[in-house]
């Protein structure tokens, strides 16, 4: 779900299994393994054990 950051860039909302969400500023450019290893190490999580639905 693409949403506006505070600072009024970009940003995407991820629902974290842990069911806390987490705001990642993006780009264009932005690939989407980097907003899941982003959240995964804010959370505490293995990226390796997790996707993006």
């Amino acid at each position: 779900m693409a949403a506006r950051g505070g600072s009024g860039g970009p940003a995407v909302s991820v629902l974290a299994p842990n069911g806390r969400r987490h705001t990642v500023k993006v780009t264009p450019g932005t690939v989407l393994l980097q907003v899941l290893e982003d959240t995964c190490q804010r959370q505490d999580l293995d990226p390796a054990e997790y996707g993006l639905k």
